[in-house]
């Protein structure tokens, strides 16, 4: 995202009086934008979930990459999440240090096999939801999970309930996000 482009959303949400989403880019400008300290196990637990519009040209072959891309790279940063998509959608979450989610997510707005990505939540948690998984993801239109990192089979269970729209255990924005994401799909 350009400078222009951000400034013209920026604008737009002011226009709209999203002050919920103001303040949080607000918080997260003064984290990310200040000098950055080195990520340790007490920096503080950031979730991201952004939704964007894949690009016709993006097929299977493409988002196994991503996938392949994430389960190598992710551990190293710290970095769990989940990746679903449909044949023209993509919402992903992101869990970790707020500065690696962070770059991590402008690496991906560069991505040109989506576009018009716009994060719908971003803020300090306690928990990870996807703890064991350095990047799940879910076909929308298939009827299972799919596990690309190792989990239990309780944890299994656990997120095909989560997939299949049962949110019951989940407080938070994030997961409100996913549930319209799939109801919608």
């Amino acid at each position: 995202m350009t400078v222009k482009e951000l400034k013209e959303q920026l604008h737009q949400w002011v226009d709209q009086g999203d002050t919920k989403i103001l303040k949080m880019l607000y918080a997260i400008s003064k984290v990310y934008f200040t000098e950055k300290a080195p990520v340790t196990e007490d920096s503080p637990l950031y979730r991201l979930v952004y939704s964007s519009i894949r690009n016709e040209h993006c097929d299977q072959e493409n988002i196994d990459q991503i996938l392949e891309s994430s389960v190598k790279n992710n551990p190293h940063k710290d970095l769990t999440g989940v990746l679903l998509y449909t044949s023209d959608r993509f919402i992903q979450v992101l869990e970790g240090p707020l500065t690696n989610v962070m770059e991590t997510y402008n690496r991906i707005l560069k991505d040109d096999r989506h576009g018009g990505s716009v994060i719908r939540y971003c803020a300090p948690t306690e928990e990870r939801y996807f703890e064991d998984w350095y990047m799940g993801s879910k076909n929308i239109d298939k009827k299972e999970l799919d596990f690309d990192t190792e989990v239990s089979a309780e944890e299994k269970k656990i997120y095909n309930s989560l997939a299949d729209g049962n949110f019951s255990a989940y407080k938070d924005d994030s997961i409100r996000m996913l549930k319209t994401f799939l109801a919608f799909s």
